[in-house]
């Protein structure tokens, strides 16, 4: 198997254990958040209801409803009638608390409002928000009905009296959060996960590539995480101004396919091919009018929510299809189509975001064919595909960091290994001249003491010019083993070139650099017992940063080599050669 097919296999079966494990994350999560109940009761079946228009017309009636779902188009006004039930206990500051989507609220007990929501904006002509509605209940309220009536202005809402629930108001809120909590919990993963990225991406690589890539799904995951805060009715617990969390909500809904076209950029797996430019200049200039636009009034944030489903659609539906023919392309080795490359951490990324391009489809199509299904008061956390969809985003990140990271470390000892071939001696395995030029300059520059020990073999060139090359090689690589064996341990052993060597040693003891030399005099004569078609000789010289100006490292080198040049002088003295 060749390692592109190797390296996708091992991306897919990690791709498919993430899946399963995310899966099973969130089905636990949601056993064991959405288990509270407390002193809150919902009113969903204690709800009775009208529907009429703007004129007044009855369009619809029904008793005790069993409906829980109600959809309002522009327009309408939808009336319920809500019975304040009795409880064991009388509660301590009884509140009826449910959250509307961008509609106007009143509430009236016997044909008085005792509360409203979305007048001013209506007067503005401004876009309302959805919102957190608490209505005090008073003694007398307790058994009798009040009234709630919805009106749409601008769009089609859909609500669902499950989410009416009464109870002591503490207890109302509590209820509702913990109901939420696995979207909390998600939410504020995504965001903090955002952060992170945003944190260690200058660590992670010097990449420019690697860090645009980071900033890139930095951004998603905080978008996600205020999106999801939004979508779910957090953020109106921190930003008590419901415009502004409908804004939020949508400009990151809306931003989503810019963000994701930038990601796949950054992956390298779109081309800079014409198409490509112009659908992320449409995108670009969607998000920008939209935002002008929806602040000026011109139109309402929501308005263009089809408009972005078709974006999103082109967008998503483009990058699978892109996906698909490079898969294909991969297996038929096809170079003519951008296809999954060796980048192994690129293509787990990429993966990541094709899951999730199909979750955020997936709840796309469950919005367009049942939006109602969005407001089921069975389902408090809306979504969960998306959630699914960006916690395999979150993990194929994770393991692309991962798969970066061991390639690094890869790449790390090939380059140590290729530094220690350029700076061995491949006939001794000790360093060779440009080694020994850095390990004596570091020895320098980190002010060390230390003496150096210059060593001549001698009678090489007689070796070479009568037995050859191959017995001067035998001789030089057999004198470095016996300089490993003697000097084993210290900085530096190496061959300056030829018949020149090398010690350096961080210790200023003059006796134990005698008695080392003594015992390599020993050894090598033990071994010319041993050797019959040369014998070992060598002139040494050593001598201590101490004794040259400023410690340098040269000169004390060239001071140890003039010593080993006074005992090679005297050598061929005794042997008659000078």
């Amino acid at each position: 198997m060749n390692y592109k097919r190797k390296s996708f296999h091992i991306y897919l079966c990690l791709s498919l254990v993430i899946t399963l494990g995310m899966a099973l994350v969130y089905q636990v999560a949601s056993f064991f958040f959405y288990n509270y109940s407390g002193s809150v009761v919902s009113l969903s079946e204690m709800v009775s209801e009208e529907h009429s228009d703007y004129d007044g017309e009855i369009l619809s009636e029904y008793s005790n409803s069993s409906f829980n779902t109600y959809t309002v188009y522009e327009g309408e006004t939808q009336t319920l009638y809500c019975a304040i039930p009795y409880t064991v206990e009388e509660p301590v500051s009884p509140t009826l608390m449910f959250v509307s989507y961008c509609v106007k609220v009143e509430v009236y007990y016997e044909d008085e409002l005792i509360y409203s929501f979305g007048e001013l904006q209506e007067e503005e002509g401004s876009i309302i928000g959805k919102n957190l509605n608490y209505i005090p209940i008073t003694k007398d309220m307790i058994g009798n009905e009040v009234c709630i009536k919805i009106t749409s202005l601008k769009r089609k809402t859909t609500f669902n009296t499950k989410t009416f629930n009464y109870g002591v108001m503490n207890d109302v809120v509590r209820f509702y959060i913990q109901r939420r909590a696995f979207a909390v919990f998600i939410s504020c993963f995504l965001i903090i996960f955002g952060i992170l990225l945003v944190v260690i991406q200058p660590l992670i690589s010097k990449n420019k590539s690697l860090r645009f890539e980071t900033i890139v799904y930095s951004l998603i995951f905080f978008d996600l995480g205020f999106y999801y805060l939004a979508y779910n009715d957090l953020l109106i617990f921190f930003i008590p101004i419901p415009e502004v969390i409908t804004y939020i909500e949508y400009m990151a809904l809306y931003i989503m396919p810019v963000l994701l076209h930038f990601s796949m950029l950054a992956n390298k797996f779109i081309s800079k091919v014409k198409f490509e430019y112009v659908l992320a200049v449409i995108e670009v200039l969607f998000v920008f009018l939209i935002f002008i636009l929806s602040i000026t009034g011109v139109i309402g944030v929501y308005d263009p929510l089809l408009i972005f489903h078709v974006l999103f659609g082109i967008e998503g539906l483009y990058i699978f299809v892109k996906f698909i023919n490079s898969f294909i392309a991969f297996y038929r080795k096809d170079d003519d189509i951008i296809s999954l490359s060796d980048d192994l951490p690129a293509n787990t990324a990429v993966f990541g975001i094709i899951c999730f391009v199909l979750s955020v489809f997936f709840e796309l199509i469950r919005w367009n064919i049942n939006d109602d299904s969005f407001l089921d008061g069975n389902n408090d956390v809306k979504g969960p595909a998306v959630i699914v969809g960006a916690l395999i985003l979150v993990g194929m990140i994770i393991a692309s960091y991962f798969f970066h990271a061991a390639g690094n470390i890869n790449d790390a000892a090939t380059r140590k290994k290729l530094e220690g071939l350029a700076y061995t001696d491949l006939l001794t395995g000790i360093s060779n001249r440009a080694g020994c030029d850095i390990l004596m300059d570091r020895a320098w520059r980190h002010n060390r003491d230390y003496i150096i020990i210059s060593i001549d073999l001698d009678g090489l060139k007689k070796v070479n010019d009568n037995l050859g090359h191959q017995q001067g090689d035998l001789m030089i690589s057999g004198f470095a083993n016996l300089l490993k064996e003697v000097f084993n341990g210290v900085k530096l052993i190496g061959r300056m070139g030829g018949d020149e060597f090398i010690v350096m040693i961080y210790t200023l003891d003059v006796a134990w650099i005698e008695t080392l030399l003594h015992s390599l005099e020993k050894m090598a004569e033990e071994e010319n017992e041993k050797l019959t078609a040369f014998k070992y000789r060598f002139s040494y010289g050593f001598a201590s940063n101490h004794e040259v100006a400023d410690k340098n490292v040269k000169q004390t080198y060239m001071l140890a080599d003039s010593r080993m040049y006074r005992m090679k002088e005297q050598h061929h003295k005794e042997q008659g050669e000078m």
